[in-house]
């Protein structure tokens, strides 16, 4: 658990300009351990900027230290790997009255999204999912989120009716909690973190969604031993193409799986490898730079 009493800090930089996707990736997953957030994007000069929040001053050694190393592992010369590494204290203001401020009640597809702090307003045939600003990623607004989310309804729409659900990644349990509004059938959250677990049961709690729902704590799909008709996993590019094989095992034959995390520019390549695990493209959702597929078994 955080310290709440911790001053923040944010360590940006800005990649070099020869970073592809897959090493940009990497580098956004191992250069500081445990942040509380890591944001990247790309920006129109097509390099890539960085941000990672933190608790406590980072030591510039240390950083130094690690930026040679990100440097040796994408083979690239430590002097023109990254520039402009910049470390600001965070204000000292109300977090919790902010993130409500920045977190008003919105739509995705037919699902109402809002916050503790605001009551829902649905329109006929909305579903509502209540995702409180947390500590683990998926709050619906993020454009992997959504594409998701637009897939998720689609398979309704067309009918589908899976007899089981599997969300890896589970982040916050907003798709997991989706699904659960979606049809009547058990869904299990999964995710190597325990937090992710803590607050997925937190959102399970809140929207009243009980035994429906089960969690677990797992090491990715080696702790996997069913199929199922519906698997999701919003993670990002380079896991979701090293886990291909275990994740397509887990998909029944004719069953689906829902993926993101990665970008526009990785789906070409993501979708390559997973025809080779026998899952074909059958339907996307693009928002923004962002991608998420629909794949059929």
């Amino acid at each position: 658990m955080s310290d709440a009493s911790a001053p923040l800090y944010t360590v940006e930089m800005t990649l070099a300009a020869g970073l592809d996707d897959d090493q940009a990736s990497r580098f956004a997953e191992s250069f500081i351990d445990n942040p509380l957030s890591t944001s990247i994007m790309r920006g129109q000069d097509r390099r890539w900027r960085v941000q990672f929040l933190v608790e406590g001053l980072p030591d510039d050694a240390a950083l130094a230290d690690r930026l040679t190393i990100q440097a040796a592992v994408l083979d690239l010369p430590p002097d023109t790997a990254f520039s402009a590494l910049e470390i600001k204290k965070v204000p000292d203001v109300n977090w919790l009255e902010e993130s409500y401020r920045a977190f008003p009640p919105f739509r995705v597809g037919p699902f109402f999204i809002y916050g503790s702090h605001s009551a829902p307003d649905l329109q006929p045939g909305e579903m509502p999912l209540q995702i409180d600003a947390a500590t683990a990623f998926g709050s619906g607004e993020h454009g992997t989120t959504a594409g998701c989310l637009l897939l998720m309804a689609s398979l309704k729409d067309k009918g589908f009716s899976p007899r089981g659900v599997l969300d890896m990644g589970c982040g916050s349990g907003i798709l997991a909690v989706a699904a659960c509004r979606l049809w009547t059938t058990p869904v299990l959250a999964a995710d190597i973190d325990p937090e992710c677990v803590r607050v997925s049961e937190l959102h399970r709690g809140v929207n009243g969604i009980g035994g429906q729902m089960r969690t677990l704590c797992c090491d990715g799909f080696a702790d996997i031993h069913e199929d199922y008709d519906l698997v999701i996993a919003n993670i990002l590019a380079a896991p979701l193409m090293e886990m291909a094989d275990d994740l397509a095992r887990c998909v029944k034959p004719g069953g689906y799986a829902i993926l993101s995390g990665m970008l526009q520019t990785q789906a070409d390549a993501l979708l390559a490898r997973y025809a080779e695990c026998g899952l074909a493209l059958a339907g996307r959702a693009d928002k923004g730079e962002w991608s998420a597929v629909l794949l059929r078994k």
